[in-house]
């Protein structure tokens, strides 16, 4: 194997290898940030829609309350909304509310009213004037069953009322991912040809500035000036 093709070799597996462990760094850590962008939004919406809850709270939130018809109509919108590579058809948020104690006292799933949700760490934490939020798997064995639960505290003036919480599900955002990874292999990939090239032409400059020398030695040795 000739001097230029190993130095190609050895720069190709150093700059190859030094490609990889930063792109495995980014990638690794892409879920988390694009996970933590969205959590910032729901915060905004949880707290917004905490103080719509808290001007219904007089009225109740019975199945047929205003703002029991407000979610119901929130889901059975249409949407046809193009982001990036997702093409969004349908809400996905989640909303429930809990009194003071912790007991569900509207949710967007009928069949959990009255349960006793103290114990969840969204509720918990913010009944204790801290901020809550948790992630919750439907199927253990499933990440992209996760759902994302931000609550916000609902007051009337200094009293506090109950806590609402707004919760997404982790898949809706899986499709933001896989775009991210596919541009940064893309950019990986054309960073290892710049490289590969970088390294032919450094290999060639190398071996030449080489041979010259070993030139110049035997032509010393056979006594040339």
């Amino acid at each position: 194997m000739s001097l230029s093709v190993r130095i190609l070799i050895a720069w190709f597996l150093l700059a190859g290898l030094a490609t990889l462990l930063f792109l495995n760094s980014i990638l690794n850590q892409l879920p988390s940030s694009v996970r933590q962008a969205s959590e910032e939004v729901l915060i905004d919406s949880a707290n917004l829609m905490a103080e719509v809850a808290a001007l219904h709270w007089e009225q109740g939130f019975a199945p047929d309350s205003p703002f029991a018809a407000a979610v119901r109509s929130y889901q059975s919108r249409s949407l046809d909304a193009h982001i990036w590579s997702r093409h969004k058809t349908r809400t996905e948020l989640l909303i429930y509310l809990t009194d003071s104690q912790g007991q569900v006292l509207f949710h967007s799933d009928p069949a959990l009213i009255g349960e006793d949700f103290s114990r969840w760490r969204d509720v918990s934490l913010t009944l204790r004037g801290e901020y809550g939020a948790r992630t919750t798997r439907l199927d253990p064995q499933d990440e992209l069953s996760s759902y994302m639960h931000v609550a916000a505290p609902v007051h009337s003036g200094e009293q506090l009322l109950g806590v609402l919480t707004l919760a997404q599900p982790t898949a809706s955002l899986q499709p933001f991912i896989t775009l991210a990874h596919g541009y940064f292999w893309q950019r990986g990939g054309l960073i290892l040809l710049g490289a590969l090239l970088l390294g032919a032409a450094l290999s060639i400059w190398i071996t030449r500035s080489i041979r010259r020398l070993l030139d110049y030695v035997e032509r010393v040795g056979n006594g040339e000036r």
